[in-house]
Parts: C-alpha cells; structure tokens; sequence
C-alpha cells in the first residue's frame, strides 16, 4: 500500500510539473516528457508488471486531461513500461547510468513515433521529416536533459521503498513466529486443540448427515410419512336387458400390515408385530359384531 501511494503521487507530481513549471520553460513550444521518464525508470526498476501499471494510469491521466478520447495515451505508456520490464534481471544497476538514460530516450523516441503514426500519418499528413526534426528530436534532447536529475530521483525513492519493504517483510516474519510459540506454549493450547478435534468430529458427522447419507435419510423419512398405494376403481352393476341384476359390487374390507419399523433383535420385532396385529384383530372383531347387530 505504500508503494502505490507513493507512485501515485510520484505520478501526479511529475504531470503537474511537466503542465506548469516545464510548460513556462518550455523552448520553442518544446517541453520535457516527464512521465515517460517515471514509466520507463519504474519499468527497468520494477519489472514488467509495475511498469505496465505505473504507464496505464500515467496514460489515463494523459488521456483524461488533454486527450480527445479515453484509451489514446493510456495503452502507449503502458506497453512503453512492460517493454522496459524486460531489462530489470541481468541488466538493470542502481551504479549503471548509461542503460536507463539509453532506455528512457528509446522510450520518448517511440512514444513520439506512435503518436505521429496515429494522429498524423493516418490522417494523411506525412511530413515525417518535419514532424521529427521540429517535435520528437528536440523532445528527446530537452527530456534526456532533465532525466539526468529525474532518474536519480526516481532511483533513490526506489532504494528508499525497497528498504522498508524488506524491514517490513523481516518484522512480519518475526511476529509470525512469536505468535505461534505464544500459542503452543499457552497453558490453553490443549484446550484448543480439544476443542478443534471435536469440531472436525461434528463437521465430519454433519458431512456425512447431510452430504453422503442425506439422500439415504430423507427417502426413509418420507416413507414413513407419506405412502403412495394405488386403488382400483369399482365397477359399476351388471343389467340385462330386462333389468335384471347380473353383476354387482360387494363391499369387503382389506387389512394391509406394512412393517416399516427398527428393532434391537428379532425377538423384540416378532413381540411388537404381534402385538399389533392382536389389537387389529380385536379391533376387526368388534367392528363385525356390531355389524351382525
């Protein structure tokens, strides 16, 4: 987070100057590119990433700014900076000077190129020998100029945030094993680790509730409160053609025992089923009498 912050302000910084103080020093109406220098330096200091980043929003600030549609500068600087991330392992020095001054005036060169490209050339205007030695020459000189100072500015921000990442990364290790060897030696440590084996107990025995068995469990459950049993219809009385009853329907009852229930053992099944069929025929038995009646 503070390096974002400090890049940010880094960003708005050097485009407020380049607006102001370098538009009044300007020479011939020529001013320094001042961003090109932050995109490029963080690009071969950071790598591709950071550079990426750091020239998508220096673009965006362009763009919003002085741009006639959003998505113009912002693309530009952001390809400038990824390219230059290219250069951070095997090349890039705090000490060498020489490379990122060479990589910023590339970089100011080809921004000027593409911007030619893309609102004079394809619009027909193809005075490139004009457009070169009055615009990006002259650019290049003034901003190569004014790098000098810039970089070293912009390297030393660099080294300075660097340090208190690596003082920031040392402490947050620290701490980390602080913290664990207070936790293991806490005289709670077992009670927590009690605690946290019978929650994986109950998470596991939920899981198997409600994931492995669930579909088990719930058919059971529904058979026990809900039962489908198909009727069949009766038939209506048989006539012939005098009227005379052929056929016709007798009501009779039907006692159907489902078992459906859990035992302990077979002994105690064969006593309650038993049973219950005693209280149906005792139940049956009255039922008739009282019929007879």
């Amino acid at each position: 987070m503070r390096r974002k912050i400090v890049l940010a302000i880094t960003i708005i910084v050097c485009f407020l100057l380049q607006c102001t103080v370098f538009k009044a020093l300007a020479i011939a109406s020529i001013s320094p590119n001042l961003l090109i220098v932050v995109v490029a330096s963080f690009g071969f200091m950071r790598g591709k990433k950071e550079g990426l980043f750091v020239g998508f929003f220096s673009g965006l600030l362009l763009d919003v700014m002085f741009g006639s549609v959003i998505g113009f500068y912002a693309p530009i600087y952001m390809y400038i900076g990824y390219m230059n991330g290219f250069f951070l392992n095997g090349f890039f020095f705090p000490d060498e000077v020489k490379l990122p001054l060479a990589l910023i005036a590339v970089s100011d060169f080809f921004c000027n190129l593409l911007i030619y490209f893309s609102l004079f050339w394809f619009r027909g205007r193809f005075s490139f020998g004009y457009y070169l030695l009055h615009t990006i020459l002259p650019e290049l000189v003034y901003t190569m100029i004014v790098s000098v100072l810039l970089y070293f500015i912009l390297l030393k921000v660099n080294e300075k945030l660097e340090a208190i990442e690596r003082r920031s990364a040392a402490n947050l290790v620290d701490k980390l094993k602080e913290w664990i060897v207070k936790i293991v030696t806490s005289r709670l440590f077992v009670v927590w680790v009690v605690i946290l084996c019978l929650f994986t107990f109950v998470l596991q025995h939920l899981f198997t509730l409600q994931i492995i068995k669930g579909s088990d469990y719930l058919d059971n459950y529904m058979m026990k409160i809900e039962k489908t049993i198909d009727i069949e219809g009766t038939r209506g009385n048989i006539y012939d053609r005098n009227g005379v009853l052929l056929a016709h329907n007798e009501l009779s009852y039907t006692v159907t025992l489902e078992d459906n229930g859990t035992y302990a053992n077979n002994k105690k099944r064969a006593e309650l089923l038993n049973a219950e069929i005693s209280t149906l025929i005792d139940m049956i038995g009255k039922k008739w009498g009282q019929y007879r009646e």
